[in-house]
């Protein structure tokens, strides 16, 4: 089996993946829309396994998530126009038999009670994204879109000095995306967006601070797959009750002037700690 790399031509109404500005259209077309503040949703299943040297590798966790996006048309003076993307994350860690939203769970280790906390991250944004010399950078097989980011995460741990149970020096991380869609729906150029994508997402990182894990060397390892949801009500009842309860900010993306800083879980877990600690 072979893949090619990107290399169509134009014809009527279709975008020429080689060429950088309708490169970066498609891009944006997978990641949201090509219409400026327009919301789009995705959403993912998945489970969380235990990875740790000489055991069996355990099902922790189910997990189910969504991001809620939009992009904003970005311009520079030397880089050109490109956008930027601005998003909202919310992913619940899930019991691994029944599937009901967690509370508390008793780490198999240790035989601690531990409260759960789940993903909700405001905001999650991109830097401004512009056209790649190259084009398009993923791949073709069959009429079919492949295309794959690999992010690696390496920065200082926010909860140095916090945590007894959590002193690495560095949070240490790897995500991995897959995207695939269709060639004809990806190139045509009267759609703003992507109808119909289906994702892969993978992550491996160190265990959770809330997990109490101390010293115990492994790690975990996220395995979900998802689409693009057409509106806010074809989320499943689990994800939309736990939101509109308990997360109600996220059932918008961020406004197009957002220029907070991101949040990551363990820098919401800190500031939780922090809350926690001045309420004693």
């Amino acid at each position: 089996m072979t893949i090619k790399m990107v290399h169509s031509a134009r014809s009527s109404n279709r975008l020429k993946l080689d060429d950088p500005n309708d490169g970066l259209t498609a891009t944006r077309k997978i990641f949201s829309s090509t219409i400026d503040g327009e919301e789009t949703i995705y959403a993912w299943q998945g489970k969380v396994y235990s990875h740790v040297p000489g055991e069996r590798d355990r099902h922790l966790f189910n997990i189910e998530g969504m991001n809620i996006r939009t992009t904003q048309t970005h311009k520079d003076e030397q880089r050109g126009v490109g956008f930027r993307m601005l998003s909202k994350e919310v992913m619940l860690f899930l019991d691994s038999t029944s599937n009901e939203t967690l509370r508390e769970w008793t780490n198999p280790w240790t035989d601690q009670r531990v409260k759960i906390f789940h993903v909700a991250n405001d905001p999650v944004n991109s830097r401004p994204i512009f056209p790649n010399k190259h084009g398009f950078e993923g791949n073709i097989l069959n009429g079919k879109v492949l295309l794959s980011y690999q992010i690696p995460l390496f920065y200082d741990n926010p909860l140095i000095g916090m945590m007894e149970s959590n002193q690495h020096e560095n949070y240490h991380a790897l995500e991995m995306f897959d995207f695939f869609l269709s060639e004809q729906d990806l190139t045509d150029e009267k759609s703003p967006r992507v109808s119909d994508i289906t994702i892969a997402w993978n992550r491996i990182s160190q265990w959770e601070p809330w997990m109490q894990m101390g010293d115990k060397k492994g790690e975990l390892i996220f395995d979900a797959a998802g689409t693009r949801v057409g509106s806010w009500n074809e989320l499943s009842r689990t994800l939309r009750n736990e939101i509109e309860q308990n997360y109600p900010k996220f059932q918008t993306p961020p406004p197009l002037d957002d220029a907070r800083t991101n949040q990551t879980t363990w820098r919401n877990y800190k500031e939780w700690l922090i809350a926690r600690q001045s309420n004693v």
